[in-house]
């Protein structure tokens, strides 16, 4: 039985044919295969990938290795140098904020200075001293002006045409007449000179007068010593009733009466000799005023009896004689 059927071979038909080639399909037991997995095992693994660093300035590829990207260097831009340790701030910093203090300083100082500049400038008043105007503001307080801002002569100039060129001691200016007159009349009380005049709209103290810049300025020394305000170089013009060779001859009386009294006022004797040519000069004034009836009088006082009131007395009579010829 055993032997018949290993002479026959099965064969299976598909759809009634039966195939032409024949397929041999290999069969391994378990041992076969065991024994290659283990050769393959044994063989040492070899890593064929090659690795290449790019270059530092050659191209890189990043993520997509068909784009190119073009390697560039960053450029750091220049600063100023730290400090290495410390870590503080930059040291150049307190120079910086120095320097711009300084313009800032000075920008702001030129700037309020035209600002004052055009603030005090007055023209009745010089830049040291700006005049105050308000009512009740007195010399000798601080609150009164007394300097003028014009550059006055050497000297006043000679009468002619009606007026008298002086130079005085402003003691004061004023808004108000009243407030003018009380502090002339203090003045007065304390044996000075004083007179109001109203110049401009405002009321001016008038405490002395001279024919020279340096006699007013001499003459300010007084009141200053005495903790009084007073400013002297002020030159002002007073209207006279003479004209011509009268009023020449009046000028000339006016200015050695003058000079003995400021002479008599800083304690020094007046030139008597002067004094009597004056004399001689006012009778060659036909016309009577008040300043040559004044003039007169302040010369016989002075030539009788000179002493620093018998001065103030004889500035009192010239300055009444030239308000009272306006």
């Amino acid at each position: 039985m055993d032997k018949q059927i290993k002479g026959r071979t099965i064969k299976i038909r598909m759809n009634g044919e039966s195939a032409a080639d024949e397929k041999i399909i290999p069969f391994s037991s378990w041992e076969e295969q065991a024994a290659k997995e283990s050769a393959a095992s044994a063989e040492p693994e070899k890593d064929e990938f090659e690795w290449i660093l790019p270059d530092e300035d050659g191209d890189i590829f990043e993520e997509d290795p068909k784009v190119l990207v073009k390697h560039t260097e960053k450029k750091k831009g220049w600063s100023f140098p730290a400090e290495s340790h410390k870590g503080g701030q930059d040291r150049l910093f307190p120079i910086k904020q120095f320097l711009f203090t300084v313009i800032v300083a000075v920008v702001l100082g030129i700037s309020f200075g035209f600002i004052a500049l055009n603030v005090i400038s007055n023209d009745d008043m010089p830049a040291a001293a700006q005049p105050s105007e308000g009512g009740g503001e007195a010399a000798g307080t601080g609150t009164g002006s007394v300097q003028n801002g014009e550059t006055p002569p050497a000297a006043a100039n000679k009468g002619a045409s009606g007026k008298m060129a002086t130079f005085v001691v402003q003691n004061g200016k004023f808004s108000s007449r009243s407030s003018a007159d009380q502090i002339a009349d203090e003045m007065k009380g304390k044996g000075f000179a004083a007179v109001v005049r109203e110049e401009g709209g405002a009321y001016f103290v008038y405490g002395g007068m001279g024919f020279s810049k340096e006699e007013t300025a001499s003459l300010s020394k007084n009141y200053q010593t005495l903790q009084m305000e007073a400013w002297g170089g002020k030159q002002t013009e007073w209207k006279i009733a003479e004209s011509g060779k009268a009023a020449e001859s009046l000028q000339q009386a006016a200015e050695k009466i003058t000079a003995a009294s400021l002479q008599a006022i800083s304690g020094g004797q007046p030139d008597l000799s002067k004094l009597k040519t004056a004399s001689l000069d006012l009778k060659e004034v036909k016309e009577d005023s008040r300043l040559k009836a004044n003039l007169s009088s302040a010369a016989a006082l002075l030539s009788s009896s000179p002493s620093a009131p018998n001065g103030w007395k004889a500035q009192q009579m010239i300055l009444d004689g030239l308000k009272g010829d306006k």
